[in-house]
């Protein structure tokens, strides 16, 4: 039997694509022990798949028949930045790898500061995992545009080519300790 939390999990699992019990647990649950058992529960029934990951040993679930591990870390902090930010921000919509004008950001929001003062921000979340550049064409391409612009967040360690952004950003660690900067 399918609960109404085992529907939120499989909401959210739709909206992200996959995540970790522990994700899930922070998301839905608030309760470790009762979140295993029903995410093994709703693999047995074929609701959703499993997989170990690698990089710590935990499950990671996806309404997918196979989860692709290949970005499995870009996928799941783009996870991580979701709940950090639902810690400081009410979300009135999240998007992920949805198209928006030139760019295709990592997860697309629209929030307001949880404090109930602040106005209502767009923010498009590139994950940077790679010691790359950044590119900045695609938003640069946006703000030619005139168009809605998002504040673009960047969740990596690296700065490379971001004095050719000719819009607004802000860098947060990949451990998400100063996300707190979008709001300030």
């Amino acid at each position: 039997m399918i609960t109404k939390r085992d529907e939120a999990v499989l909401t959210f699992l739709q909206m992200m694509r996959v995540a970790t019990t522990q994700q899930i647990n922070n998301e839905v649950y608030n309760n470790l022990r009762v979140c295993q058992r029903r995410l093994t529960e709703l693999a047995k029934l074929g609701e959703i798949s499993r997989v170990k990951n690698k990089f710590d040993k935990q499950y990671v679930y996806s309404l997918s028949k196979t989860i692709n591990i290949s970005q499995l870390k870009h996928k799941l902090l783009r996870v991580d930045t979701y709940l950090a930010l639902k810690q400081i921000a009410d979300i009135k919509l999240a998007i992920v790898e949805e198209k928006y004008y030139t760019a295709i950001p990592d997860l697309f929001v629209m929030c307001s500061k949880k404090d109930g003062q602040g106005k209502m921000i767009l923010l498009a979340i590139e994950i940077e995992t790679s010691n790359n550049s950044v590119n900045t064409s695609k938003y640069n391409s946006m703000k030619a545009l005139d168009v809605p612009m998002p504040l673009v967040i960047y969740i990596s360690t690296t700065n490379k080519n971001l004095e050719k952004a000719n819009y607004d950003y802000i860098v947060v660690s990949p451990d998400l300790s100063d996300i707190h900067k979008i709001f300030r």
